[in-house]
This record gives structure tokens, C-alpha cells and sequence, in this order.
């Protein structure tokens, strides 16, 4: 009798295949992986974001960037890489990304107080964003959506850590 796998588990094993093809998405083990929402949350008028950034509050996606500025860093980091995609989901509802840009900078700021920010992966294709990110050994998130908890899931399952605002 063949075992059923969760949807989960079938993520995880597609993940894999993906990934097993693309060695060159690994980020070092030294770097704090920053994900970060942006794109349509920060600059379509349609969730609470704008505002709520605005105000230097938390919305469901994103945390204000100066709370970067007291995150706790594990042992072992050295630097961060910031990922995302400020024009994400433009083609459907256009936008010209400058919210998330302004953010992406204020983050990048904040970080920098912290530790160094080494590189960013901007703009990439959702599908190396996922694989370079379920490769880190130190992952912050900036949201608990479904595609962040996916990722979070795959860095546990490899021994990473999963960092929190």
C-alpha cells in the first residue's frame, strides 16, 4: 500500500527535486536570510500596509524597520542577505514599486546597524526566492503568510534556524 503524503511533505519533496538541479542557490552559512514582502502589499492601496508602515506599526505582512534595529542575532552570523521583490504582482494591478523600495531601504538601514548586509536578491524568480531561501541556516521571515511558512518549514526540517520580530 503506497503512503499518503501531506501536502506538506509533497512541498517539501518538490523542493527538493527543484533544488537538488540548482547548487548555485545556497547562501552562505554564515548569512541571516531576510525575506522580505513587498511588492503589492506595500504599494497597492488594498491591504492595510501603507498605513500601517506609515505609522511605524506592524500589518500582516511586513514589521516597521525599525524593528530590525533590535533584532537578536544568533552566534554564527556574520552578515545578511535581504530577498524579495518590490514589483511583485505589478502585471496585475500595475504599480511602480516605490513604497516597497522606500522600505527595502529603511530595512536595509536598520540592518546595517546590526550587521553587515552583504547582498540582496531583488526581483529573482519566486522559484530560486524559495529555494535560496529553504537553503539558510539563520531565516527571518517578514510575515507568517502560507508561502513564509513553507520556507520556515523546509529550514527546520534541515536543522536551520528561524528567526522572529
Amino acid at each position: 500500500m503506497a503512503r499518503r503524503v501531506n501536502d506538506h511533505e509533497a512541498f517539501l519533496i518538490a523542493l527538493r527535486r527543484k533544488a537538488a538541479a540548482r547548487p548555485d542557490l545556497c547562501p552562505a552559512a554564515t548569512a541571516l536570510v531576510v525575506h522580505l514582502r513587498l511588492g503589492d502589499t506595500l504599494d497597492w492601496d488594498r491591504t492595510d500596509c501603507p498605513r500601517s508602515i506609515a505609522r511605524g506599526t506592524s500589518c500582516r505582512f511586513l514589521h516597521p524597520a525599525a524593528a530590525y534595529r533590535r533584532l537578536r542575532l544568533p552566534r554564527g552570523v556574520d552578515h545578511a542577505v535581504l530577498v524579495g521583490d518590490p514589483f511583485y504582482r505589478s502585471k496585475a494591478v500595475p504599480h511602480t514599486g516605490q513604497r516597497s523600495l522606500a522600505y527595502l531601504g529603511d530595512v536595509r538601514q536598520a540592518l546595517r546597524e546590526r550587521v553587515p548586509v552583504r547582498s540582496e536578491r531583488i526581483g529573482a524568480p519566486v522559484d530560486d526566492d524559495i529555494i535560496f531561501l529553504s537553503r539558510a541556516r539563520f531565516l527571518l521571515p517578514s510575515s507568517n503568510s502560507g508561502f513564509t511558512r513553507l520556507v520556515a518549514l523546509a529550514v527546520r526540517r534541515a536543522n536551520g534556524t528561524v528567526l522572529a520580530l
